[in-house]
């Protein structure tokens, strides 16, 4: 059987459909950890029949290259190209840095033993209905692809900043602060003075002129806020804070925003305010709370 028909096989059609399902429905509707991991899964089990179909000669390797494609796009050490590809194109790519997500490589075994007995089948004519599906399949996969690594928020989510303005004391010291966060997987760049006068003045007069730090693609749990604050988003694209030293094992953590993945400007305080008690609680639970334990 020739590799083109893997696009034809069930557990292609099912899984590009669960992959479907969940990155525009599932996710949005039911957040939780299971939807979470289900993109990861569906994904893992059809991308390498999709590599396989379009490029016969790496249906030996395809779930290999896979693996490790899958596990350098999840390293948060990619995040310079990623954005260097973002700024070149403009294409919004954007990725959850979550170490979790490599229990879906498990998948890939069963997908390799897919295409190779299918592979190992003997080519069957092709008739002119099964060439139209083929072809069908193979555009809608490409799309699949594509939109489960653009920022699905896009449909649901207002862009542009959010100002947090909440203080956090850490029982650590400032350095040991720094080497939690990026040990967690995210980087933690100093910024030089801040200097952003679209800040509150209130809650800007107490860390303007001051270094503040800068940590992109922070995982968030997701969830419904009120007046429709709905997430519908895994990471945001950055979060500004200050770092200060209040006693040799003290650290005040002072959140001053968060810039979601996709630009604009929200104009709704309604909408504002709900974004703001969402993310500041999403932001204890998913930042805060992890460095402290």
């Amino acid at each position: 059987m020739k590799t083109k028909r893997l696009l034809l096989t069930p557990w292609f059609i099912v899984g590009l459909s669960a992959l479907l399902l969940n990155d525009f429905y599932l996710k949005s509707a039911f957040g939780n950890f299971f939807t979470g991991k289900l993109s990861d899964f569906a994904g893992l089990l059809v991308f390498p029949l999709f590599m396989a179909a379009v490029f016969p000669r790496l249906e030996k390797s395809a779930a290999f290259i896979t693996g490790i494609g899958f596990m350098l796009w999840k390293l948060p050490q990619t995040t310079p190209l990623i954005d260097f590809v973002n700024a070149m194109t403009g294409l919004g790519l954007y990725r959850v840095v979550d170490y979790t997500d490599y229990v879906a490589l498990a998948v890939l075994p069963f997908s390799h033993y897919l295409i190779n007995r299918r592979s190992a089948e003997r080519p069957v004519s092709r008739p002119f209905a099964g060439t139209v599906a083929t072809y069908v399949l193979a555009g809608i996969a490409f799309f699949a692809f594509c939109a489960t690594s653009m920022p699905y928020n896009l449909y649901e989510m207002p862009g542009g900043t959010v100002f947090i303005g909440k203080s956090y004391t850490i029982k650590l010291p400032k350095d040991s602060v720094i080497g939690v966060i990026r040990n967690m997987g995210y980087n933690c760049d100093s910024c030089g003075e801040l200097t952003d006068p679209s800040l509150p003045y209130r809650k800007f007069a107490s860390v303007g002129g001051r270094n503040y730090y800068r940590t992109n693609n922070l995982a968030l749990s997701r969830g419904n806020g009120k007046n429709g604050a709905n997430s519908g988003s895994d990471s945001v694209a950055c979060v500004h804070y200050t770092l200060d030293s209040i006693k040799p094992d003290r650290t005040r953590l002072f959140v001053i925003n968060i810039v979601l993945p996709r630009e604009g400007n929200i104009q709704d305080w309604k909408k504002l305010r709900a974004l703001h008690d969402f993310y500041k609680k999403s932001l204890k639970k998913g930042l805060i709370d992890e460095i402290k334990n």
